[in-house]
């Protein structure tokens, strides 16, 4: 169980998320398909039931702290941040399928395991379940149905833009000649999932629509300024093991790190961090957000510690060997995203990596 804000409601998240899979298996066998030999089922429990439950949560906890500053019963939230959790498996896989990746938390990655073949249609069949999951929640209650389709609107629009955020991944990347080009980028890839976040949870509270796009615009900022940006710079220096995938797989292509160096990066995420935060503090006014700001620093300072770790190990490789840094740039398809020494980033590091 993780800790942290909201520690141990993951387990009722992933609960509602198998449950999400059992009704596709029943519809299934109402059609005379064959459930234990399906092949899609057979990958869609590997992600669902294996790397499911080694995931952080933290789109689905978002929501839920969110929800919880409007009052918003827990249940509906759960279930909401669930097909959130649910749609971020899908964008993992195609994810690694796009980038080779072997692995993923921990676990072999889905083409790895079943063939490349495969890890695109699971990613869909994931996305098509989630549509389909807010249809019947939609039609089960009359008494919120208005807010069903909001919040069916704002999951496909989630959907759409994480979609055009994998594409942009795959063949445009070369585009991005700028930082904004890159944060634009980002707000497709990862920060649309957070801005359902919120969104959704301040819907299920009964926030007004003025407030609700508000909150939108500071996930997409909190994910592309902040997650993404310290996902790339965990790609850099994390230790793998702990980052549950292979290193050196965003810097292949253009990323923020293509434009600014590590500290200048880790800056402008910290900074906008607190902008977030404070942001949010005057959207909800009188409203107990602890937990969501609480949850949003913990996001933010699990990351940094991966960030610092690995720095850590690096500077303790190097005391023992101090030609390591030419014998990692020697080594084969070892990308340089950077125009400098590794060691120029370690010393221009700011003081809360090091």
């Amino acid at each position: 169980m993780r800790n942290g804000p909201y520690s141990g409601i993951e387990v009722k998240v992933h609960e509602y998320m198998k449950k999400i899979l059992k009704r596709v298996e029943i519809s299934y066998e109402k059609e005379g398909i064959d459930t234990k030999n399906d092949p899609v089922l057979e990958i869609a429990r590997y992600v669902i039931n294996e790397m499911g439950p080694k995931g952080h949560f933290w789109r689905s906890k978002t929501l839920i702290a969110t929800a919880n500053a409007w009052k918003a019963p827990l249940r509906p939230s759960i279930a909401c941040g669930a097909l959130l959790d649910t749609l971020h498996l899908g964008s993992l896989v195609i994810d690694d399928f796009q980038d080779n990746s072997e692995s993923r938390r921990g676990l072999p990655a889905v083409h790895i395991l079943y063939g490349k073949e495969m890890a695109p249609l699971i990613t869909f069949s994931l996305i098509t379940w989630v549509d389909k999951e807010m249809l019947k929640r939609k039609r089960r209650s009359r008494k919120i149905s208005n807010r069903s389709v909001r919040i069916l609107d704002e999951i496909k629009d989630a959907t759409d833009k994480a979609i055009l955020g994998q594409g942009r991944d795959i063949g445009s990347r070369d585009s991005i000649k700028s930082i904004d080009d890159c944060i634009n980028f980002y707000e497709l890839k990862s920060g649309s999932l957070y801005s359902a976040a919120m969104a959704i949870g301040a819907i299920l509270g009964g926030a007004q629509e003025k407030t609700v796009n508000r909150l939108r615009n500071c996930g997409y900022k909190f994910g592309a300024y902040v997650v993404q940006i310290k996902n790339d710079l965990c790609d850099v220096f994390a230790d793998p093991e702990k980052l549950g995938k292979p290193a050196h797989e965003d810097i292949k292509r253009k990323n923020i790190l293509s434009f600014i160096n590590p500290k200048e990066a880790m800056d402008l995420s910290e900074s906008s961090k607190k902008e977030v935060i404070n942001e949010l503090y005057e959207i909800c006014g009188s409203r107990d957000i602890g937990d969501l700001t609480d949850l949003l620093g913990y996001i933010a300072q699990e990351q940094n510690a991966l960030i610092k770790e690995g720095l850590e190990k690096y500077l303790a490789q190097k005391a023992e060997n101090p030609k390591i840094e030419e014998e990692i740039n020697q080594q084969p398809e070892k990308p340089q995203p950077f125009n400098t020494s590794l060691d120029s980033y370690i010393n221009n590091s700011p003081d809360y990596v090091i």
